[in-house]
C-alpha cells in the first residue's frame, strides 16, 4: 500500500502589488472563506483548465499547477506521481475508480485518504470546477464592476523604472493602452491577454486577472470608453493611466 502526501508544499501569493504600484486589487476577495467545501469531499472531482509546468525544488523534480488566468493569485506543488490521479480527476471518475486505475498502473494501492485530502488542496486553492470556485469568480467579478477606479499602466521611477518620464515615453504609453483598451471594447480577452503579453507587462497593467475574466465570461457584445488620461507625479517622474469603459 502507498501513502504519500500529495501536495507537500504551497505557494503562496505573498505580495499582490511588489513594485508598489498602489493597485489594492487583488485576485482574492478580502474575507472570502478559502475553503467552503473543507468538510465535504467531493466523491466525482473535475479539475478546472490549469496550467502543469516542472519545478525544481530543493534538487526535486516536482510539478507546479496554477489558474492560467491568475484568479486563484497563487499556486500549488505536487509530486509527479500525483499526475496520473488528476487526470482522473474529470468528473466522472469516483476515488474508488481513481484507487482501481491507480493500482493498475502501479501495482500498488493508494490510500483514499491520500486522495481526499488532494481534492481538499485542490478545492481550497480553488482549483476544481465547483460551486467554490464559481462563487469565487462571480466575486471578483462583482467587485471589478463595483470598483470606482480602473488604473490602468504604470510607469516610471517609483515602479521601478531608470530615467525620467519623456514626451515620447507617454505617448508610447498612449498607444500601447489604446490598443489593450481596443481590445477590451470588443471583448476579446485573448487580444487583452495579447496587448499585455507581447510587451511583457512593462507598463504594470493593474487588474490584470479580474479584467480577463469579465471579459471571459461577461454577457456583454461590446464596450464603450468613457474617459483615459494619464496621471503624472512630476516629483517621482512617474505616471499611472487610467480609464472608464461602460459594457453593453
Amino acid at each position: 500500500m502507498v501513502n504519500f502526501n500529495p501536495c507537500f508544499n504551497i505557494f503562496a501569493n505573498t505580495n499582490s502589488d511588489p513594485a508598489g504600484t498602489g493597485c489594492e486589487f487583488s485576485s482574492r476577495i478580502p474575507g472570502a472563506p478559502r475553503a467552503a467545501n473543507a468538510e465535504k469531499t467531493m466523491d466525482q472531482p473535475k479539475l478546472r483548465p490549469i496550467e502543469a509546468f516542472p519545478v525544481k525544488v530543493g534538487g526535486r523534480d516536482v510539478i507546479g499547477l496554477r489558474d492560467p488566468t491568475d484568479a486563484t493569485g497563487h499556486a500549488m506543488l505536487v509530486p509527479h506521481e500525483t499526475l496520473f490521479m488528476l487526470a482522473h480527476f474529470d468528473g466522472q471518475h469516483s476515488i474508488l475508480d481513481i484507487q482501481e486505475a491507480y493500482t493498475r498502473q502501479y501495482g500498488q494501492l493508494i490510500f483514499s485518504d491520500a486522495i481526499k485530502a488532494l481534492i481538499a488542496k485542490l478545492d481550497e486553492h480553488l482549483l476544481l470546477d465547483n460551486e467554490y470556485f464559481r462563487a469565487h469568480k462571480q466575486q471578483l467579478i462583482e467587485a471589478f464592476r463595483q470598483s470606482s477606479v480602473r488604473p490602468a499602466a504604470h510607469v516610471g521611477m517609483k515602479f521601478g523604472d531608470q530615467g525620467p518620464l519623456t514626451p515620447a515615453l507617454l505617448e508610447q504609453v498612449v498607444r500601447e493602452d489604446q490598443a489593450l483598451l481596443a481590445a477590451t471594447s470588443h471583448m476579446d480577452a485573448a487580444g487583452f491577454f495579447r496587448s499585455i503579453a507581447e510587451h511583457q507587462d512593462r507598463r504594470r497593467i493593474c487588474g490584470f486577472p479580474p479584467t480577463y475574466m469579465l471579459l471571459s465570461t461577461m454577457p456583454a457584445t461590446t464596450g464603450t470608453v468613457l474617459k483615459y488620461d494619464q496621471a503624472v507625479e512630476p516629483a517621482t517622474q512617474s505616471m499611472a493611466s487610467y480609464a472608464s469603459v461602460v459594457f453593453h
